[in-house]
C-alpha cells in the first residue's frame, strides 16, 4: 500500500472514531427487521431530521409458550379446566419481561445519551416508549426515515428499509415502531349511497329501506330479520356482570343517528339510549357525520343493540389520528390524507388493553386507565392487512388477544371486504398475484367472522351464501395466514377442505421470512391458519347514516357485532345460571360444526376486481368458515359446558 494511502485511512478510521459514541464501536448491532416483499407503497422522501416521533419498543415477554397450552385447555370443552379464567394481575405476573430484558435494553438508550427522564416503561414492562427526532431514532438504530406513499391510494406513511439493534438485544426486544411496517387500510362498510349519507336529515328513506318484514330481508335487513334468520330470542333478563365492547378507532357513533334508528326501527329500544363510553387518549364523541369512518361505528352499534337489548354496550374509542399523527404533521412535513401506520395498530390494542388493565399504561397515559372490567364479548370491526405489519409485530399483538382470553373475553374480528386482497383489491408481489390476507383475524386466538347474504327474492327460511356487496366490487374477507401456521383446533377441517377441494392455484410454505412468501409462484401459504371462522349475514343491511334511512349498510364489519351479539346472549345465559363466560370460543365451534349453518354457494374476489378467489363449500372453507349461527343449537352446545 501506498504510504500516503495508509496514512488516510488511519486518518479516517481516527475521525469516525471521534464522531462515534463508544458503545457504537464497541457493540455490534444485527439486522433486527427488514421488509423484503414487493409493496404497493413507493418511498417519496426523507423524513426531516428534526420530525418528532412517538417511539415504542416492545420487550420480550415470558411465558408465552405457557399461555398458550394454558389458553388451549381453558378453551377446550374436554379438558377438567375449561373456563377456568385468569385475573388480570394474574395475566400480568405471568408474562411480563424479564428484568434482565428490562435492564439490558434501557441501558442501551441511555448509553446512546438519552436522559432517563425521556424514558417510559408500561407499569406492566412490557412496552418502552419515548419521543425522539427522525434523526436521534435513525442514529439509535442505524437507518433512515422515509416518508412513504401507496400507489393507488395516495395515502402516505412513515417507515424504514430496515434497522438495526445491539446484537446483545435481539433476543430482548420484539419490535420497534415506526419501523419496517407501512401504513395499513382499515376497513369502512360498503358505501353503496356514500352522497345520500352525507345529506341533510331531511333525506328520503333508500328504496325498500323502509319496509322492514321479513318478506324483505333480501332487499333491507333489518334486526327482525337477524333474529328470523338464526332463531335468536329476545333478551329478557340481562345479567348485571355481562358485558359487550364495541371498539372503534378516531370514530364514534352519532346519536342523532342512533335515536332515529330506534324510533323507526327498533322502538323498543328509547330514544337517548346510550352505550357505556371509554374514551381513550382524548377521544371525542362525535355530534355530525363529517366522515365515512363514523358510518362504521353507526353500524356497529345499530347492528348489535336491537340483538342484545336491554343489554348495555360499552364503546371503547382510540383516538389516535389526533395525538400521533399531529406531532409529525407539525415537524414540517407537507403531505396530505396521512394514513395509520403499523405503529398505530399497537397504539389502539394497547389504548384497549390499558382501559381494562391500568399496568399497560405509562406514567404519561391520557385517561381513563385500567378503569374497565374485560370485557366478556368485545367486537372489532378495524383490521388491517397482514403484508401492512411486521410478523414481530402481528405476534405482538396476537398474544394480547391471547391474554384477553385467559380473562375470558371472547375477541369477535372482521375479515375485511376485499376477498384475498385488501379492500382496494389490491395483492402483493411484483405480479399483483399473491394473496394478501388479513391481520388481527389471522390470529389462532380470536374468532374471526365473514360475511353472507340472501339472495335476491329469497326468504329467510332459505340458505344464505357468501356474500358480494351489491353495486360494489368488494367481497368477504378469507384465506390463509402467512404468519401464522393453522392451530390444533382448526387442522382437521382445513385438512378436509383441501383434500375435497385441491387447490386451483400454486401455493407456498411460510418459513419465517419475507422472501418466502410467493416462492416458486405460489398465490398463499398451504399451511397457514384459515380464516374466516365463522360469518353472519352483511349486505343490505337497514341503518340510519347522517339522518338517512339506508339499506345500502354491511360488510364483514356488521357481520362482526352481528356475530358478537349471538355469543353475548349466551354468555348472559351461562351467568344467569353462574356458569363462565365463554371466552375464546373457537376449539369449541370446531369440535361441533354442527351448530351452525353451513355456507355452500358463493365465493370471494382475488387479485384485481372480478376475478375468483375461494369457493364456499361444504364443511368449513375460507369464505364463510363454519358457517352461520343457529341459536338455539350453539345455545344447547355452550350452556350443557362447564
Amino acid at each position: 500500500m501506498h504510504p500516503n494511502t495508509f496514512f488516510a485511512a488511519v486518518l479516517s478510521s481516527l475521525s469516525f472514531l471521534a464522531n462515534s459514541s463508544p458503545l457504537a464501536t464497541r457493540v455490534p448491532h444485527v439486522v433486527h427487521e427488514k421488509r423484503d416483499i414487493s409493496s404497493s407503497w413507493v418511498k417519496r422522501s426523507r423524513l426531516p431530521s428534526a420530525a418528532h416521533l412517538p417511539v415504542r419498543i416492545a420487550l420480550s415477554q415470558t411465558n408465552l409458550d405457557l399461555g398458550h397450552d394454558l389458553l388451549m385447555e381453558i378453551a377446550d370443552p374436554t379438558s377438567a379446566k375449561y373456563g377456568k379464567h385468569l385475573t388480570p394481575q394474574e395475566v400480568g405476573a405471568t408474562f411480563a419481561p424479564s428484568d434482565t430484558t428490562v435492564d439490558a435494553t434501557m441501558q442501551w438508550l441511555m448509553d446512546a445519551g438519552l436522559s432517563r427522564e425521556r424514558i417510559t416503561l408500561n407499569k406492566n414492562r412490557g412496552f418502552i416508549n419515548i419521543d425522539l427526532t427522525a434523526k436521534e431514532l435513525g442514529d439509535l438504530l442505524r437507518t433512515d426515515y422515509f416518508v412513504y406513499q401507496h400507489s393507488q391510494l395516495g395515502e402516505h406513511a412513515i417507515a424504514c428499509d430496515q434497522y438495526h439493534v445491539p446484537s446483545h438485544l435481539s433476543e430482548h426486544i420484539n419490535f420497534i415502531s415506526p419501523g419496517v411496517g407501512l401504513g395499513v387500510s382499515t376497513p369502512r362498510p360498503n358505501k353503496r349511497n356514500e352522497l345520500r349519507r352525507r345529506g341533510d336529515s331531511s333525506c328520503p328513506p333508500s328504496p325498500g329501506a323502509s319496509d322492514t318484514s321479513l318478506e324483505n330481508c333480501w332487499l333491507s335487513a333489518s334486526p327482525q330479520c337477524y333474529n328470523a334468520l338464526y332463531n335468536i330470542p329476545k333478551l329478557t333478563d340481562p345479567h348485571p356482570n355481562n358485558s359487550f365492547g364495541i371498539f372503534e378507532v378516531d370514530v364514534s357513533y352519532i346519536q342523532s343517528d342512533m335515536d332515529k334508528f330506534f324510533e323507526q326501527v327498533a322502538p323498543e329500544i328509547p330514544v337517548g339510549t346510550v352505550p357505556k363510553q371509554f374514551l381513550l387518549n382524548d377521544a371525542i364523541l362525535s355530534t355530525n357525520l363529517t366522515s365515512l369512518g363514523q358510518v362504521e361505528a353507526d353500524l356497529d352499534f345499530q347492528v348489535a343493540w336491537p340483538l342484545v337489548y336491554p343489554q348495555k354496550l360499552t364503546l371503547f374509542e382510540s383516538n389516535l389520528t389526533q395525538t400521533q399523527v399531529t406531532s409529525i404533521l407539525t415537524s414540517g412535513l407537507n403531505i396530505s390524507s396521512p394514513t395509520a401506520a403499523s405503529i398505530f395498530v399497537s397504539f389502539a390494542v394497547e389504548d384497549l388493553l390499558g382501559s381494562i388493565d391500568a399496568s399497560y399504561c405509562t406514567n404519561s397515559t391520557v385517561a381513563p386507565c385500567g378503569i374497565a372490567e374485560p370485557p366478556k364479548v368485545v367486537s372489532i370491526s378495524w383490521a388491517p392487512n397482514e403484508l401492512e405489519i411486521t410478523p414481530a409485530e402481528s405476534t405482538r399483538i396476537c398474544n394480547e388477544f391471547l391474554k384477553l382470553g385467559l380473562q375470558g373475553t371472547t375477541v369477535v374480528i372482521c375479515t375485511g371486504d376485499g376477498g384475498v386482497a385488501d379492500r382496494n383489491g389490491v395483492c402483493k408481489g411484483d405480479s399483483q398475484d399473491i394473496f394478501n390476507p388479513g391481520a388481527l383475524v389471522s390470529c389462532p386466538y380470536v374468532t374471526s367472522v365473514g360475511a353472507t347474504m340472501i339472495t335476491p327474492n329469497a326468504s329467510v327460511k332459505d340458505p344464505e351464501v357468501a356474500a358480494l356487496f351489491a353495486n360494489t366490487t368488494l367481497s368477504s374477507g378469507g384465506g390463509f395466514s402467512n404468519y401464522f401456521p393453522a392451530p390444533w383446533y382448526q387442522t382437521d377441517a382445513v385438512s378436509r377442505y383441501f383434500y375435497a377441494n385441491p387447490s386451483p392455484y400454486p401455493t407456498y410454505t411460510y418459513n419465517g421470512s419475507n422472501s418466502s412468501i410467493g416462492a416458486d409462484g405460489g398465490r398463499f401459504n398451504r399451511l397457514g391458519r384459515g380464516f374466516p371462522d365463522v360469518s353472519a349475514t352483511g349486505n343490505n343491511l337497514t341503518a340510519v347514516y347522517g339522518g338517512c334511512l339506508s339499506n345500502g349498510g354491511g360488510g364483514t364489519s356488521a357481520s362482526a357485532p352481528l356475530f358478537a351479539s349471538v355469543i353475548s346472549l349466551i354468555n348472559n345465559e351461562r351467568l344467569q345460571a353462574g356458569k363462565s363466560s365463554l371466552g375464546f370460543v373457537n376449539p369449541a365451534l370446531y369440535a361441533n360444526p354442527q351448530v351452525l349453518n353451513d355456507i355452500v354457494e358463493g365465493e370471494n374476489y382475488g387479485c384485481g376486481f372480478g376475478k375468483e378467489g375461494f369457493s364456499a363449500v361444504s364443511g368449513w372453507d375460507p369464505v364463510t368458515g363454519l358457517g352461520t349461527p343457529d341459536y338455539p343449537s350453539m345455545r344447547a352446545l355452550l350452556m350443557s359446558l362447564p
